[in-house]
């Protein structure tokens, strides 16, 4: 083998360069793995459809105060009672 001690110089240096990149990159690969798994993907087909579910949502509790005599009764005194101070 021609210039055997630049491949030897080439080898310690690389693995010189190896190891010491060796902890930091593992941290960046669990940084990316905690990254992932925290991911919720919305496309998948087992989740839920996101605005279907909010718009129904939305729609009950607005039938709901609708639909509350109770709410109803407080405006209607609140109102009552502006007229009757005019």
């Amino acid at each position: 083998m021609r210039f055997r001690p630049l491949h030897e110089k080439i080898l310690e240096v690389m693995r010189s360069l190896l190891v010491s990149s060796l902890k930091p990159t593992e941290e960046m690969i669990r940084h990316l793995i905690d990254i992932e798994l925290g991911h919720i993907n919305r496309n998948h087909p087992d989740f839920l459809n996101n605005s279907s579910v909010l718009s129904e949502l939305l729609q009950g509790t607005d039938n709901e105060k609708n639909s509350d005599p109770s709410k109803a009764d407080k405006k209607n005194t609140k109102d009552t009672k502006n007229q009757a101070a005019e």
